[in-house]
């Protein structure tokens, strides 16, 4: 389930989280692309993966989870940070769990999906504590996060985007992660 690169190699559209910049220094071409193992250490607000090498540069990883390790290929270099993808996992957290969606390495709509719910749910709790306090400077005590009983299912409305495939045919599905590209997909498992 981590065969689906959210970054393609011809993908020239990113936004690296928090910045809305949407210029890539350079995409580096398979002939020059590094591959360098990382742990994950955070998840941004979008459930990417966030590793450092050593020398502290931060490198954005789709999937990857706080306290894994993998082989990283680095695909596109920014100024201050670069994102990879994984390919291939060395240590697995404890946490990983097989998606029910066989999209959701691919669609934007499921970051979390490789992540067990209750540490999603803490995850989310602990980012909502530090948002508040870093902007409204307010100290939380006693935050509580309510989960539901089943975490699938539970949307009443989806949108659809309708577009035509690189073989000139009519697909439907949902947006692959940060780009206006179409997954083809019948089923929404959240």
């Amino acid at each position: 389930y981590l065969d689906n690169a959210l970054y393609s190699t011809n993908q020239m559209d990113l936004i690296a989280p928090g910045t809305g910049n949407t210029h890539l220094t350079y995409l580096l071409s398979n002939s020059r692309s590094e591959t360098l193992r990382f742990t994950g250490r955070y998840f941004t607000f979008d459930g990417q993966g966030l590793a450092k090498d050593e020398k502290g540069r931060t490198v954005f990883v789709p999937s990857l989870l706080v306290d894994e390790v993998a082989d990283v290929e680095i695909q596109y270099r920014k100024k201050d940070y670069d994102i990879g993808k994984i390919v291939k996992l060395i240590e697995l957290s404890k946490y990983r769990i097989k998606p029910k969606c066989p999209c959701s390495t691919s669609c934007g709509g499921c970051t979390f999906q490789n992540l067990d719910y209750k540490k999603e749910l803490e995850y989310k709790k602990q980012n909502a504590i530090n948002t508040i306090e870093k902007i409204a400077k307010i100290k939380v005590h006693n935050a509580q996060i309510f989960g539901m009983e089943e975490p699938y299912f539970y949307r009443n409305k989806i949108q659809v985007p309708f577009g035509y495939d690189k073989q000139n045919r009519l697909v439907y599905g949902f947006y692959k992660f940060k780009t206006h590209d179409i997954v083809p997909n019948e089923v929404c498992a959240i």
